[in-house]
């Protein structure tokens, strides 16, 4: 249970930061926290068991993925956001596909 505790308070403190920088339009610093987010969020998604939570930390992941593709778009091609990867896209589909089967 402790590490559900620490990971999801290491998730709030990059979402908060990728908050601020969002609003300071640092848009490289924030892709990077954004995906940070919601890499713990997902991390999180396969250890807590509470049904709850699983949903909302989907949710959350998702709105993060989408808001890092978003400033990604933004920036363009050639200011990618540096490290990112395509996390956030890799993220978004899987997702996306999740919802569909409803």
């Amino acid at each position: 249970m402790n590490d559900t505790v620490s990971m999801r308070k290491e998730a709030i403190d990059y979402a908060t930061q990728a908050f601020e920088a969002d609003n300071n339009g640092k848009d490289e610093e924030a892709i990077k926290l954004y995906i940070k987010s919601a890499e713990k969020l997902q991390q999180l998604m396969k250890i807590d068991e509470n049904k709850f939570n699983k949903e909302t930390y989907m949710k959350k992941a998702k709105e993060y993925a989408l808001r890092a593709a978003e400033l990604k778009n933004k920036l363009g091609p050639s200011d990618g956001g540096g490290s990112g990867g395509g996390d956030e896209s890799k993220m978004t589909k899987s997702n996306s596909e999740g919802s569909k089967k409803e």
